[in-house]
Protein backbone atom coordinates (compact mmCIF):
# COMPACT_ATOMS: atom_id res chain seq x y z
CA UNK A 1 0.00 0.00 0.00
CA UNK A 2 1.49 3.31 -1.12
CA UNK A 3 0.54 6.85 -0.30
CA UNK A 4 -0.20 9.12 -3.24
CA UNK A 5 -0.74 12.84 -3.48
CA UNK A 6 -2.85 13.82 -6.51
CA UNK A 7 -3.24 17.33 -7.86
CA UNK A 8 -4.05 18.94 -11.19
CA UNK A 9 -1.91 21.96 -12.00
CA UNK A 10 -3.64 24.88 -13.69
CA UNK A 11 -2.46 27.60 -16.06
CA UNK A 12 -3.01 30.75 -13.96
CA UNK A 13 -0.15 32.94 -12.83
CA UNK A 14 -0.23 31.99 -9.15
CA UNK A 15 0.76 34.57 -6.57
CA UNK A 16 2.87 33.71 -3.54
CA UNK A 17 0.85 33.62 -0.33
CA UNK A 18 0.98 32.21 3.17
CA UNK A 19 -1.03 29.02 3.57
CA UNK A 20 -2.38 28.10 6.97
CA UNK A 21 -3.33 24.58 8.01
CA UNK A 22 -4.04 23.08 11.41
CA UNK A 23 -3.42 26.48 13.00
CA UNK A 24 0.08 26.83 11.55
CA UNK A 25 1.57 28.91 8.75
CA UNK A 26 3.29 26.85 6.08
CA UNK A 27 6.44 27.98 4.31
CA UNK A 28 8.61 31.08 4.38
CA UNK A 29 6.59 33.87 5.99
CA UNK A 30 8.66 36.53 4.19
CA UNK A 31 7.98 35.38 0.65
CA UNK A 32 5.15 32.87 0.84
CA UNK A 33 4.63 29.88 -1.43
CA UNK A 34 3.46 30.18 -5.00
CA UNK A 35 1.95 26.72 -5.29
CA UNK A 36 -0.64 25.32 -2.90
CA UNK A 37 0.60 21.85 -3.84
CA UNK A 38 3.92 22.64 -2.15
CA UNK A 39 2.13 23.81 1.00
CA UNK A 40 -0.08 20.71 1.12
CA UNK A 41 2.88 18.41 0.51
CA UNK A 42 4.89 20.17 3.24
CA UNK A 43 2.04 19.60 5.66
CA UNK A 44 0.95 16.05 4.83
CA UNK A 45 3.71 14.26 2.89
CA UNK A 46 6.90 15.23 4.72
CA UNK A 47 7.75 11.73 5.90
CA UNK A 48 6.81 9.84 2.76
CA UNK A 49 9.25 7.26 1.39
CA UNK A 50 10.28 5.83 -1.98
CA UNK A 51 7.17 3.62 -2.10
CA UNK A 52 5.00 6.75 -2.20
CA UNK A 53 4.32 9.23 -5.02
CA UNK A 54 3.56 12.89 -5.59
CA UNK A 55 1.51 12.92 -8.81
CA UNK A 56 0.93 16.24 -10.54
CA UNK A 57 -1.33 16.06 -13.58
CA UNK A 58 -0.79 18.73 -16.24
CA UNK A 59 -2.08 19.66 -19.64
CA UNK A 60 0.53 20.80 -22.16
CA UNK A 61 -0.30 24.42 -21.34
CA UNK A 62 -0.09 24.06 -17.56
CA UNK A 63 3.14 22.07 -17.97
CA UNK A 64 4.72 24.98 -19.85
CA UNK A 65 3.28 27.73 -17.65
CA UNK A 66 3.59 26.29 -14.15
CA UNK A 67 5.46 22.98 -14.05
CA UNK A 68 8.57 24.33 -15.76
CA UNK A 69 10.50 27.40 -14.64
CA UNK A 70 9.76 30.85 -16.06
CA UNK A 71 6.54 29.86 -17.79
CA UNK A 72 4.63 33.00 -16.83
CA UNK A 73 5.38 36.17 -18.80
CA UNK A 74 4.49 38.74 -16.11
CA UNK A 75 5.97 36.90 -13.14
CA UNK A 76 8.66 34.45 -14.26
CA UNK A 77 10.05 32.23 -11.54
CA UNK A 78 10.50 28.67 -10.38
CA UNK A 79 7.88 26.21 -11.54
CA UNK A 80 6.31 23.57 -9.34
CA UNK A 81 8.83 20.97 -10.46
CA UNK A 82 11.72 23.08 -9.11
CA UNK A 83 9.84 23.83 -5.88
CA UNK A 84 9.22 20.13 -5.24
CA UNK A 85 12.79 19.19 -6.15
CA UNK A 86 14.00 21.65 -3.50
CA UNK A 87 11.95 19.77 -0.91
CA UNK A 88 13.59 16.52 -2.03
CA UNK A 89 17.02 18.16 -1.77
CA UNK A 90 16.16 19.23 1.81
CA UNK A 91 15.17 15.61 2.61
CA UNK A 92 11.51 16.45 3.28
CA UNK A 93 10.52 13.19 1.62
CA UNK A 94 11.84 10.50 -0.71
CA UNK A 95 8.56 9.92 -2.55
CA UNK A 96 8.70 9.86 -6.32
CA UNK A 97 7.59 13.05 -8.06
CA UNK A 98 5.64 12.26 -11.21
CA UNK A 99 4.32 14.67 -13.79
CA UNK A 100 1.52 13.01 -15.76
CA UNK A 101 0.21 14.47 -18.99
CA UNK A 102 -3.54 14.96 -19.35
CA UNK A 103 -5.57 15.99 -22.38
CA UNK A 104 -7.51 19.22 -22.01
CA UNK A 105 -10.90 17.48 -21.77
CA UNK A 106 -12.42 19.42 -24.64
CA UNK A 107 -14.63 16.52 -25.76
CA UNK A 108 -16.06 13.25 -24.47
CA UNK A 109 -13.16 11.17 -25.83
CA UNK A 110 -10.63 13.32 -23.95
CA UNK A 111 -12.70 13.20 -20.77
CA UNK A 112 -12.66 9.39 -20.87
CA UNK A 113 -8.91 9.50 -21.57
CA UNK A 114 -8.49 11.67 -18.47
CA UNK A 115 -10.53 9.18 -16.43
CA UNK A 116 -8.36 6.28 -17.63
CA UNK A 117 -5.07 8.12 -17.05
CA UNK A 118 -5.98 9.07 -13.49
CA UNK A 119 -7.49 5.66 -12.68
CA UNK A 120 -4.44 3.82 -14.05
CA UNK A 121 -2.12 5.92 -11.87
CA UNK A 122 -3.77 4.47 -8.76
CA UNK A 123 -2.81 1.03 -7.45
CA UNK A 124 -4.52 -1.51 -5.24
CA UNK A 125 -4.77 -0.34 -1.63
CA UNK A 126 -3.32 3.14 -2.15
CA UNK A 127 -3.99 5.88 0.36
CA UNK A 128 -4.83 9.09 -1.53
CA UNK A 129 -4.55 12.78 -0.68
CA UNK A 130 -6.29 14.92 -3.30
CA UNK A 131 -5.76 18.66 -3.73
CA UNK A 132 -8.55 20.27 -5.76
CA UNK A 133 -7.39 23.89 -5.62
CA UNK A 134 -6.34 24.63 -9.19
CA UNK A 135 -8.10 21.94 -11.17
CA UNK A 136 -10.03 23.37 -14.10
CA UNK A 137 -13.83 23.44 -13.76
CA UNK A 138 -15.16 19.89 -13.91
CA UNK A 139 -11.88 18.07 -13.27
CA UNK A 140 -12.37 17.78 -9.48
CA UNK A 141 -15.72 16.08 -10.12
CA UNK A 142 -14.08 13.72 -12.60
CA UNK A 143 -11.31 12.86 -10.13
CA UNK A 144 -13.91 12.27 -7.41
CA UNK A 145 -15.66 9.81 -9.73
CA UNK A 146 -12.32 8.09 -10.39
CA UNK A 147 -11.57 7.90 -6.67
CA UNK A 148 -15.01 6.44 -5.91
CA UNK A 149 -14.55 3.89 -8.70
CA UNK A 150 -11.05 3.03 -7.44
CA UNK A 151 -12.36 2.71 -3.87
CA UNK A 152 -14.69 -0.04 -5.08
CA UNK A 153 -12.37 -1.83 -7.48
CA UNK A 154 -8.90 -1.17 -6.01
CA UNK A 155 -9.75 -0.85 -2.32
CA UNK A 156 -8.12 2.58 -1.97
CA UNK A 157 -8.68 4.95 0.93
CA UNK A 158 -9.06 8.70 0.75
CA UNK A 159 -6.89 10.29 3.44
CA UNK A 160 -7.97 13.83 2.63
CA UNK A 161 -9.30 16.34 0.13
CA UNK A 162 -7.79 19.81 0.36
CA UNK A 163 -8.53 23.21 -1.09
CA UNK A 164 -6.25 26.22 -0.67
CA UNK A 165 -8.53 29.24 -0.32
CA UNK A 166 -6.28 32.18 -1.17
CA UNK A 167 -9.02 34.69 -0.35
CA UNK A 168 -9.20 33.38 3.21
Amino acid sequence: MAKKFISVLGTNDYLPCIYRCNGRDIGDLNKGLRFVQEATIREFCKDWNSDDAIMIFTTQESYQKNWLDNGQEKNPGPGLQSSLNQLVNKNWFTAHIKNIDLPTGKNETEIWQMFDIIYNSIDEGDEIIFDITHAFRSIPMLVMAVLQYAASLKNITLAGIYYGAMEA
